[in-house]
């Protein structure tokens, strides 16, 4: 295939110079060259917008214009074309001021020969279509950074508008907690309250009314109960304060919570037994959280365990960690309910079971107790885990880093404090 021929224009304003120019270019025997030439800048004006070169040759010395307003005049008008400026033996500086200001190369005007000059022109046009390649990149990176900034830019405004509406979400979301805490446990306070007063005035042989009043106080319990395991869940990205580890007794908080659920076990005629091993001593927590985290799991093991079953409370150390465990004999977990477990308001679908009692066999709650269990070990920098077979019973764990026996600073956590206990005695006219 045969290579297009290279385009010269020569802006030159003596003839004779100009005719040795185009005779070296002409006869160049390594390429093709074509040479149009100008005299003046504004006829050389006109060629560049007719017909575009490859290459402009430059005399700085013309009729019509002189030096670097020259080079300047012609560079505004072909400033993606190559420029080669020529100069007498008393203007190099001036030459090089021009390549400076944008031209690929000079020539002196008494050494220029044809091999200088085609190298010369040659090596100019590709500078200068390397330079405009990397003009072109360099636009295009500017062009994509810019896009890129911009969408960035809306991303934020987008999230700082979205955050800005959580905030209010968030100040509305606290103030009808604040109502709701008020407006819902005041009648239930008052319901009790008053109950217990008309029960002191009815007499002990009046069974009907009795009864009644016993049923009303049941269900403001219990109401109570939702109430409080309702808003504890939702105050706990608000109602926060600071708490500190500190070193629990391992064997004195299981026979703490042993002692708390005795009279229900007995009722139930469940037998509950305890492990604790002996090597583990205290465990670095917040007492009263773990506390919580325990009477759940075994009040839970309760409720699913027949009358006559078997209810172990164990503990052990385990890799740096406390592991302490509830095992029950009970009804055991589906399948199905295993990955939701642990999840807020989860219980089963089997509305026949559904129940805010406390003990009753197979009576469930709202569904907050395990997901309140998991919030609180989690806080600790430990983990729940679950194994269980349906109708074999179940055993849940709770994992308690035993590094750190001492909170504060850095150890301290963020956790949500309960107001209302989770879960209370039943008195002798529950259910």
């Amino acid at each position: 295939m045969q290579k297009r021929p290279i385009r010269v224009l020569l802006i030159e304003d003596s003839p004779e110079y100009a005719r040795f120019i185009k005779k070296l270019l002409v006869r160049a025997e390594a390429e093709q060259i074509e040479v149009q030439v100008a005299h003046k800048i504004s006829s050389a004006l006109g060629w560049l917008e007719s017909a575009p070169p490859d290459v402009i040759v430059l005399d700085l010395t013309l009729s019509d214009s002189t030096g670097l307003e020259a080079f300047d005049q012609i560079n505004i008008v072909a400033r993606r074309i190559a420029i080669v400026v020529m100069s007498g033996i008393d203007d190099e500086d001036l030459a090089l001021e021009a390549v400076h200001r944008g031209a690929q190369d000079y020539l002196v005007k008494r050494d220029v020969g044809a091999r200088l000059l085609i190298r010369t022109l040659r090596y100019a046009i590709e500078r200068k279509r390397a330079q405009e390649e990397i003009r072109a990149l360099n636009s295009e990176l500017e062009r994509r950074v810019a896009e890129r900034t911009q969408e960035l830019t809306d991303v934020n405004e987008a999230l700082a508008k979205a955050n800005a509406e959580l905030h209010k979400l968030d100040q509305m979301k606290s103030a009808f907690i604040d109502v709701t805490s008020h407006e819902l446990r005041t009648p239930v306070l008052a319901i009790r309250g008053m109950s217990h007063v008309l029960r002191r005035r009815i007499a002990d042989d009046d069974v009907d009314m009795v009864q009644a009043l016993n049923a009303a106080v049941r269900g403001a319990r219990r109401l109570e109960g939702i109430v409080a395991r309702t808003l504890e869940v939702a105050r706990a990205g608000e109602f926060v304060r600071r708490v500190e580890k500190r070193p629990v007794l391992a064997r004195e908080l299981i026979e703490d919570v042993v002692t708390t659920v005795t009279p229900i076990t007995k009722l139930r005629d469940h037998s509950l037994v305890t492990d604790v091993s002996d090597e583990i001593e205290a465990v670095p927590a917040a007492r009263d959280l773990i506390r919580d985290v325990l009477l759940n799991l075994v009040m839970n093991a309760i409720k699913f365990t027949p009358n006559g079953g078997h209810i172990e409370v164990g503990v052990r150390q385990v890799d740096g960690f406390a592991v302490f465990s509830v095992t029950d004999n009970g009804t055991g977990i589906s399948e199905a309910d295993k990955p939701h477990i642990f999840e807020e308001f989860f219980t089963t679908m089997d509305a026949s079971h559904h129940s805010t009692g406390r003990y009753g066999f197979l009576k469930r709650g709202i569904g907050l107790g395990l997901a309140i269990v998991k919030h609180f070990v989690t806080l600790h920098g430990g983990h729940v885990e679950m194994e269980s077979e349906l109708g074999e019973g179940s055993t849940f764990r709770f994992s308690l880093p035993m590094n750190n026996c001492l909170g504060g600073g850095e150890n301290a956590a963020r956790v949500v404090l309960p107001e209302d206990e989770l879960l209370h005695l039943p008195d002798k006219d529950d259910d």
